[in-house]
This record gives C-alpha cells, sequence and structure tokens, in this order.
C-alpha cells in the first residue's frame, strides 16, 4: 500500500520580504520540498509582480492548495448579514456593502 502525501504551498508575505515553501506532509511527518524568497518593493503594482515572480520561479507544483500569512494591518473584516443564496446576488450587492471601507 502507497504512502499518502498531501502537499500544500505556504506563503508568508511580510512588510519587506516574502517567502514561499512547498510543504509535503505524509504519516511520517512533514517536510519542506522546495523553499523561496525575495524583497518586497515598497510600491503596490512592483509588489504583485515581485510576488508572481517567487512563484514562478520557484519550482512549485502547480495547483496546490495554497495557504497565506500576510501582516494583520494588510486585513480588513467586515461582518455582512444577509438571506441572498445565489452567488451572483451576492456580488451585485457586495459592492454596497463595503462601500467607504
Amino acid at each position: 500500500m502507497g504512502l499518502l502525501i498531501r502537499r500544500s504551498l505556504g506563503v508568508d508575505i511580510g512588510p519587506r520580504r516574502a517567502r514561499a515553501a512547498q510543504i509535503a506532509l505524509g504519516r511520517g511527518g512533514g517536510r519542506i520540498e522546495r523553499f523561496a524568497e525575495c524583497a518586497l518593493p515598497v510600491e503596490e503594482g512592483a509588489r504583485a509582480s515581485a510576488l508572481k515572480d517567487l512563484i514562478r520561479g520557484g519550482g512549485f507544483r502547480a495547483g496546490l492548495p495554497a495557504r497565506l500569512a500576510v501582516p494583520g494591518e494588510a486585513v480588513f473584516f467586515h461582518a455582512i448579514e444577509t438571506d441572498l443564496h445565489r452567488l451572483e446576488d451576492v456580488r451585485r450587492v457586495l459592492p454596497f456593502e463595503t462601500e467607504g471601507e
């Protein structure tokens, strides 16, 4: 019987650096299969480009589930109570619910 190995990609986005690691979890524990890091520029557009280059250039497997870690000040939360059940209705209402955020 073969050993079941689950892989995922962990990405840690800090204020000045980003790190990515391909993790393999099996019965014997976990191991880092690949690792890459890069400096992040200050400009927002350049940061996105640097992150894309990090993932593309890191040799990571395509299609892995990703786990992200970002600085707390980069995250916002807004609770919305709704009876909407269809995704298209949520997409229609969401811009108005988050207006002014």
